[in-house]
């Protein structure tokens, strides 16, 4: 009887440890040092002049803007400046985007939309602004004026003649 279970815990140990092994070879002294920075953002609604649009950004600058038209989509490689980063990097934490609500105003017919998701290290948050008329007079630390100072330096990442700001 010890022989024939003497294999199996064997094979039990031998998978164990290679099993951590596997868990550990990932974890190196490299990784642990690059800052994971990432931003989505799309702007939604019914605009005169302008369209919708949504723009992916990694944290070597590196993005991609796409405007909706009406014919066709409009897609566009872009090269942040780490400037530009870094100014959104003070604007998330100067305005504690990680605190902000999920959903932010009312929603009325015709009303835009903007959405922002930002990745920064192991910390990730989507927040939707619904733009509402009477959004105007709202106290500077109100939880849609910091959203709105967010928005700011994420629509000022690009300039586009079709991209609705």
């Amino acid at each position: 009887m010890q022989t024939v279970l003497a294999p199996w815990i064997s094979l039990m140990f031998f998978m164990s440890v290679h099993a951590f092994e596997v868990d550990y070879c990932g974890d190196n002294d490299e990784d642990k040092n690059i800052e994971v920075f990432d931003v989505y953002a799309k702007r939604t609604g019914s605009f005169v002049k302008r369209f919708s649009w949504e723009i992916s950004v990694r944290e070597n600058g590196e993005g991609v803007l796409t405007v909706h038209t009406p014919e066709k989509d409009k897609v566009r490689n872009l090269r942040i400046k780490q400037e530009k980063l870094d100014e959104l990097k003070k604007a998330i934490e100067a305005d504690r985007f990680f605190d902000l609500p999920k959903e932010i105003g009312k929603g009325v017919p015709g009303g835009g939309m903007a959405t922002i998701r930002i990745k920064l290290g192991k910390a990730e948050k989507t927040v939707t602004m619904i733009f509402t008329p009477g959004e105007k007079g709202a106290r500077e630390d109100s939880p849609m004026k910091r959203a709105e100072r967010i928005w700011k330096q994420v629509t000022q990442l690009f300039e586009d003649e079709d991209a609705a700001k």
